[in-house]
């Protein structure tokens, strides 16, 4: 790497990162207001203090790193060349668009450091957020969900659970007083298990005190047992392992979509082909890879209006890129609408933003001088 890219990169880094911290600093603030009564009346530690907002990051990022990236690339550009360090630049010999490639590749860095948090690091964060608010931030207990309900569609099960405990740093369930029924083709009952208990261990459901277990015929009538699918030893325990059902089934039915990983929203597709809004949901997929990328274009639109700071009046020139990002903005949201209306398809949707305005960004950088 050159020195002048080394002298570039630095000049970039730094203002993007105070902006930054100026931005989220506002944003905590202003959240702080409505929650540090909680805190208090929780006693929560200030370590999950810290954690919660970190977390609340998570649904104000998308805006805040793109806004920092383009107040800092406008701020470095004008800077440089009101200091005539872009002139002596290129009297060197250096081209502007070899100048630029440092302040691309941090807009291209940015864009993938963006992606990686949306795929799992800020939905697992907002999952955590949630959680601790519907515990009433208390974190020393975990509070049971009563009266839940979860229908595997596809094998024709349903859960009917009176009080549902997961453990949140193990993927192992405790379910209490389970009615568990099996539907045939045409929705009428095949069988009906009342559990007391139910466990999920390593991978396998063990039922505890199996109350009752009753079969049906092909017309919902109570049948004697002419089959033996279950099992159980003289403690009444038994071990079941014909259940494809797992705790990430269940707990993907008490989440917000919204905060799911790339991982849990494609096995909620997967669970659920029956579902309606299928483009919409999809259009949340594509989205989480295509919006990162507006740091790119935050950064497209900030190098030909920052550079012409000095030749022309700075907050006209400003306002001009302000006014481009919001277009960008308006044009996202506008696709999305459209899409969940069942106008564009969601893949055509999701990146027509990122396809109009890197255009014209790249456009209006390539003829910089």
């Amino acid at each position: 790497m050159k020195i002048i890219d080394k002298h570039l990169l630095k000049e970039h880094l730094t203002p993007v990162f105070y902006c930054l911290f100026g931005f989220t600093i506002l944003a905590i603030i202003l959240e702080l207001q409505g929650d540090v009564k909680y805190f208090v009346k929780a006693n929560l530690p200030m370590i999950y203090i810290v954690r919660f907002y970190i977390c609340s990051m998570g649904e104000m990022i998308d805006y805040l790193l793109p806004a920092a990236l383009l107040f800092a690339t406008l701020y470095v550009l004008w800077h440089l060349t009101n200091s005539n360090e872009l002139m002596a630049i290129r009297t060197s010999g250096i081209s502007f668009y070899r100048m630029m490639e440092p302040f691309i590749l941090i807009g291209l860095g940015f864009s993938l450091l963006l992606m990686t948090l949306r795929l799992n690091v800020i939905p697992n964060g907002l999952q955590w957020k949630e959680m601790l608010k519907s515990n009433d931030f208390l974190v020393e207990q975990q509070k049971p969900k009563d009266n839940v309900t979860y229908y595997n569609i596809i094998d024709k099960r349903i859960w009917e659970m009176g009080q549902y405990l997961p453990e949140s740093k193990t993927n192992n369930t405790t379910i209490y007083n389970l009615q568990l029924t099996q539907e045939r083709d045409n929705s009428a009952r095949e069988w009906v298990m009342d559990v007391d208990k139910a466990q999920y261990l390593d991978g396998e459901w063990w039922f505890y005190d199996v109350q009752d277990i009753i079969y049906y015929d092909e017309n919902d009538n109570p049948v004697e047992n002419q089959s033996n699918l279950f099992s159980a030893d003289e403690s009444h325990l038994m071990r079941i392992n014909k259940l494809n059902e797992t705790p990430f089934d269940i707990n993907l039915e008490q989440k917000n979509w919204d905060y799911l990983t790339i991982k849990e929203k494609n096995r909620y597709l997967t669970n659920h082909p029956e579902i309606t809004e299928i483009d919409s949901k999809k259009y949340d997929i594509y989205d989480t890879f295509s919006f990162p990328f507006s740091c790119l274009i935050a950064i497209l639109f900030a190098i030909p209006t920052g550079a012409k700071t000095a030749r022309s009046n700075p907050l006209s020139t400003i306002f001009i890129a302000i006014f481009a990002f919001f277009g960008y903005y308006s044009l996202y949201v506008l696709s999305e609408y459209l899409c969940k209306r069942g106008i564009l398809p969601p893949l055509f949707a999701a990146w027509l933003a990122n396809l109009v305005f890197l255009t014209i960004g790249g456009y209006m950088t390539i003829r910089m001088h």
